[in-house]
């Protein structure tokens, strides 16, 4: 029996053995999008940047643990900071217009402010009623002015009017910020993002995934941690205290891309 037994286990690595060659060669292996890496910026000005938004000409970043909206242009060079004050610890950012939309995490509500830094209003409070927010992370504006918010410790999204006045929310049964795993609850909501098709993208951040609702129904999306597709995608480190700009290539239509710039790559600018 001994040689039947030694027989047996033979085989047994052989077909493992064939079964990942096999795996090797037919099974497609994941491979990054191209890219080129530009510049690094900002390790002097920020302390703990959490967000950012572009316009025409100007790279905002929302600077986390100081409280202010800090301003670059594309090239990486600084120009001015505002907010300081009135922030408590702002998160994603979101530009509409001439107007820049800030998710104030610590001060449970959304601060407008117009592009030159003049503080034009605020839109909502600490809560858990229809309007009220909890920790606050992401924002998103539609085409006809709908202001989106990931209201994080709420577990739901929340609409509103280009006039800040209350018109909808999703998240949980009967929207009644219970958290969950099932389809069309949250736990947590970090980040928001739209499309050009009508749907809201979510950063579910404990269910470890990101859903996509167009009103009234979800749908999913894949994976993500909160994200904007573009030409040209820029990337904020913590530990770094700089941005990561990375021209990207071959980024196909809903395709996000994974960018990972060397931090020996990294070239300062003042």
């Amino acid at each position: 029996m001994g040689w039947l037994t030694r027989f047996i286990a033979g085989i047994s690595v052989v077909m493992v053995v064939l079964a990942q060659v096999a795996w090797l060669l037919w099974v497609p292996t994941p491979r990054e999008p191209n890219y080129v890496f530009v510049a690094a910026f900002g390790s002097r000005q920020l302390q703990e940047p959490t967000g950012i938004a572009l316009t025409a000409d100007e790279v905002l970043v929302a600077d986390g643990r100081v409280g202010r909206i800090v301003v670059f242009d594309r090239m990486g060079n600084f120009r001015r900071s505002f907010g300081s004050g009135v922030l408590g610890w702002p998160m994603h950012l979101a530009v509409a217009g001439d107007s820049l939309y800030v998710a104030d995490y610590w001060h449970d509500r959304i601060t407008v402010f117009g592009l030159d830094g003049t503080l034009r209003r605020h839109i909502g409070r600490s809560g858990r009623d229809p309007g009220t927010f909890d920790s606050p992370g992401g924002v998103a504006i539609s085409p006809d002015g709908t202001l989106f918010v990931a209201d994080g410790y709420n577990d739901r999204i929340q609409a509103f009017s280009p006039d800040g006045r209350f018109l909808r929310k999703w998240g949980g049964p009967l929207t009644m910020n219970v958290f969950g795993p099932f389809p069309g609850w949250f736990a947590t909501v970090t980040d928001i993002a739209l499309d050009g098709d009508g749907c809201v993208y979510v950063a579910d951040f404990y269910n470890h995934r990101s859903g996509g609702p167009r009103s009234p129904a979800l749908h999913p999306a894949g994976q993500a941690d909160g994200f904007s597709l573009k030409k040209s995608l820029l990337c904020w480190s913590f530990g770094a205290r700089r941005a990561a700009k990375a021209e990207v290539r071959a980024l196909t239509e809903r395709k996000l891309a994974k960018i990972k710039v060397a931090p020996a790559r990294s070239v300062e600018r003042p």
